[in-house]
């Protein structure tokens, strides 16, 4: 990662300064993200470098499209979840409709 900032001109001590940082808060940086971030540091990371706009353009783009990725497949998961207990649920009222309408039969015969 630290090549990629130097080949578009950011300063390598700064970045390592707060690499350093990050990895005390259990981030790991790979090739041109971060990995296990939260928002929290990248914020301190935009705080650091807010002077290279196009830098943190990148990361915060990268961190978002990551994070949505995570947050649309969770999404995902929670729908099929709530289909499965909805068809659940239609299929326990549809036992008790089924109940009630025996009771009633059952009622009538033995009357």
């Amino acid at each position: 990662m630290l090549g990629f900032y130097k080949a578009k001109g950011y300063d390598g001590i700064e970045l390592n300064k707060v690499a350093d940082k990050l990895k005390k808060r259990g981030v790991e940086r790979t090739d041109r993200h971060f990995k296990n971030s939260s928002l929290n540091d990248i914020i301190i990371y935009l705080k650091i470098f807010e002077k290279h706009s196009q830098c943190l353009t990148e990361i915060m783009t990268t961190w978002t499209l990551t994070s949505g990725w995570k947050l649309q497949d969770q999404v995902e998961e929670m729908e099929e979840k709530v289909n499965a207990l909805e068809q659940e649920q239609d299929n326990f009222k549809d036992t008790i409709s089924e109940l009630h309408s025996s009771n009633r039969n059952l009622g009538r015969l033995l009357y």
